[in-house]
């Protein structure tokens, strides 16, 4: 019970769909996050009720609600990164602005060191592909 808005879902887009499940498990009630960049569509994550999660194979990543921050406002700028879509819109639902999520959840560790370059980052691309909103 996040007490996620129907307000919040309807405002993130979220969808439920029947979908065929990746790796042989058949068809299954979804719930459908789609991502957006500048006002266009590039990628959708999907979940199942289990919880079983996937995207559209060679999409973009970017983050959650990227095209819904704002730069102005009372946030300040400031930006809230969650684990998850959900937490997004529990958030958003309680009245937090200017909070986006990763597209893949946490890492499971973390590494020690410098940051590879942008190239070969696969793991954090979605910043990457980012940056261009989070360094405003």
């Amino acid at each position: 019970a996040r007490g996620i808005s129907r307000e919040a879902l309807e405002r993130n887009g979220v969808a439920a769909e029947t979908l065929h499940v990746p790796g042989g498990a058949g068809e299954a009630a979804v719930i459908a996050f789609p991502y957006h960049r500048a006002g266009r569509l590039v990628n959708v994550k999907y979940r199942t009720l289990d919880k079983r999660f996937w995207q559209v194979r060679g999409a973009e990543k970017v983050l959650y609600g990227l095209d819904q921050l704002v730069f102005d406002g009372p946030a300040g700028g400031d930006v809230v990164i969650v684990e998850g879509e959900m937490d997004k819109l529990a958030m958003e639902s309680a009245g937090l602005g200017n909070v986006v999520s990763v597209p893949d959840g946490a890492p499971a560790r973390v590494r020690d060191g410098d940051l590879p370059p942008a190239k070969d980052d696969t793991k954090f691309s979605y910043l990457w592909n980012c940056k261009q909103y989070l360094d405003q």
